[in-house]
């Protein structure tokens, strides 16, 4: 019994350490493009690129798990990357914010987790 529960809980360590860098993964070719936009260097794509590469591999071990439901993590996995852009871009890029945002991006998030009912 104890076997099993060190098991699970090594197991919920690694799940939730991949859905993290996934997450980060996921959302880093967004900022690099944008840094690509505004400095016109090339090797941004580059790492866009190799972030892609990277990410799918993270899907690929994330959803091969047995308990895995990839309605569930692919969900909490773009409600996660939807709050990070928005407040990476508020901060450090000093985009507006307005109430009409914020409203926004709430009723996105609210029907995306609706879908997955």
């Amino acid at each position: 019994m104890l076997d099993r529960l060190d098991r699970l809980n090594r197991l919920n360590i690694l799940m939730t350490s991949m859905l993290f860098g996934a997450t980060i993964v996921a959302i880093l070719p967004l900022f690099l493009v944008k840094q690509y936009i505004l400095t016109g260097k090339w090797y941004y794509l580059g790492i866009s690129i190799l972030n892609y590469l990277i990410l799918l591999y993270l899907y690929v071990n994330i959803f091969s798990q047995p308990e895995a439901e990839i309605s569930n993590l692919y969900v909490l996995l773009q409600i996660i990357q939807i709050l990070v852009t928005v407040s990476v871009g508020i901060i450090y890029y000093k985009e507006k914010s307005k109430l009409s945002k914020f409203l926004g991006i709430s009723l996105g998030i609210i029907s995306i987790y609706v879908l997955n009912l």
